[in-house]
């Protein structure tokens, strides 16, 4: 309760971030072009794989921070640092996600 309003959070506890991209993916990506098609898909994939199994209501701003320090320490498939222009990027794809999972 947040200054005596009364939030519903039963569906962001009971939906995981692995269920609302698999509904984005199948929803809202085939509506793309297929180069944005084929991108949506791997960072979904990659979302999935470290933060699939968390409710949407258990995220939290540490959480995200977390996967985000070790995805800029780690490197990306060809062998280079991942860029720090992936980071935005990355948050603008949260944000649609938490709007068509609404």
């Amino acid at each position: 309760m947040v200054r005596g309003v009364y939030i519903q959070r039963s569906g962001s506890e009971r939906m995981t971030l692995e269920k609302a991209l698999e509904r984005y993916l199948a929803d809202v990506t085939p509506t793309k072009k297929p180069t944005t098609r084929k991108a949506e898909t791997a960072k979904a994939k990659q979302l999935i794989e470290r933060l699939g199994k968390y409710s949407l209501a258990a995220l939290s701003a540490e959480i995200i921070a977390d996967y985000r320090d070790k995805r800029l320490a780690s490197t990306s498939n060809r062998g280079r640092p991942i860029s720090n222009n992936d980071c935005p990027h990355s948050r603008a794809g949260r944000e649609k996600l938490c709007r068509a999972s609404r």
